[in-house]
């Protein structure tokens, strides 16, 4: 609690999307430097043509994640970064660059737990709702955001802003465990070797730390 601002907290909810105190989450404001949208379990998967994307087990296309085709077919070869939050995370997050944003899109699903014992019986991310929009930042270029609701994230509360600069808080998930997905454009960035296990396993971040470079070749 010594990272965060004091109550009085009015609900458990009021205190589980509690703000974390200025200067706790530093982050560099260097152009070339991808730095991490929110706390949580980073992972990476390469995107090709004919694969399926797999979070918390459970495989589904970018199309059935998006139901966008058009969308979905820009990001080939590209990347996307998973950031899965469990419920001790902090569950705001925030812009990583300056830039401007697409209309919001949001898909209605039912709620299940992300938790593997869920993955058992349900399809579980296709039926979980989620929000998404088209981040154009200034210095990274265009990506998609998704945020992913689970079980007991009754709410993805987004910010309605339509411009914003690295920093500016985009929004938060209400109690639960939840995910965010970044789809990168082909060649766009470069993971710093620290990170390039993200590729394997998932690794802990913090938001606002840096996990990429932009690549200028």
């Amino acid at each position: 609690m010594s990272s965060y601002e004091e109550g009085p907290f009015r609900s458990f909810n009021d205190f589980f999307i509690r703000k974390i105190k200025q200067g706790a989450r530093p982050f560099s404001n260097a152009p070339e430097d991808v730095v991490s949208p929110c706390d949580g379990l980073l992972s990476a998967v390469e995107i090709s043509p004919d694969m399926t994307l797999t979070l918390k087990g459970q495989p589904y296309t970018l199309v059935s994640l998006l139901c966008d085709e058009h969308v979905a077919s820009t990001y080939a070869g590209g990347i996307a970064l998973i950031f899965r939050l469990e419920v001790h995370h902090y569950h705001r997050y925030m812009f990583s660059d300056s830039g401007h944003a697409s209309p919001p899109r949001r898909i209605k699903g039912r709620y299940h737990t992300v938790h593997p014992i869920g993955l058992r019986s349900t399809s579980v991310l296709q039926e979980n709702a989620r929000e998404w929009r088209v981040l154009h930042f200034d210095h990274l270029g265009d990506v998609v955001q998704i945020e992913v609701g689970a079980m007991l994230v009754g709410r993805i509360v987004n910010h309605k802003v339509d411009e914003f600069h690295r920093g500016d808080e985009k929004g938060y998930f209400c109690f639960g465990g939840s995910t965010i997905v970044w789809l990168v454009q082909r060649e766009k960035i470069c993971l710093l070797d620290a990170w390039i296990a993200a590729f394997e396993r998932e690794m802990p971040v913090l938001q606002g730390e840096t996990i990429a470079k932009l690549n200028f070749a």
